[in-house]
């Protein structure tokens, strides 16, 4: 669950399951989830954050089976951005963060293990926004496992 302001009126409004929910005040709530073009799928994680630093909340989505899937905001309607990430398998794979790792103001993804392609376990993945996509970096070879390294943060 994430929590925050989406519309910029004021209200907390908030992320969970698969739904966005608007706060329409005296404690109601609207799920506006499909009228925005976000999917309804089931994930190990997700981030709201500005990945492209126009202004615009962008969803990013941890898919259990492919890794990473980002929706980007276009003035309030999402589209899926493909393919925003390269050499991004992850099969089983839990937890992500974002950070700006490098220093450049944008956001880097840091995506949990899980296994990889031969089945055994695989590291955990650091990928570098680098001219609109996100391209793997070297930076955690060694660390092997499951998500120990999302979870502390960055």
């Amino acid at each position: 669950m994430q929590a925050l302001d989406w519309n910029g009126d004021g209200l907390i409004d908030f992320y969970s399951a698969s739904r966005l929910y608007i706060n329409q005040g005296n404690w109601k709530f609207k799920n506006i989830r499909q009228s925005v073009g976000l999917p309804e799928l089931f994930d190990e994680g997700f981030k709201i954050f500005d990945y492209n630093n126009d202004g615009l909340l962008d969803f990013l989505y941890m898919h259990p089976n492919y890794g990473p899937v980002l929706y980007v905001n276009h003035d309030g309607y999402f589209s899926k951005e493909s393919p925003a990430f390269e050499n991004g398998y992850c099969r089983e794979a839990f937890g992500l963060n974002v950070a700006d790792i490098n220093g450049d103001s944008y956001e880097d993804v840091l995506a949990g293990g899980g296994y990889n392609e031969s089945g055994g376990l695989a590291q955990p993945k650091l990928f570098v926004y680098q001219s609109g996509r996100y391209k793997s970096s070297g930076f955690v070879d060694g660390f092997y496992g499951w998500s120990d390294l999302v979870s502390v943060g960055v």
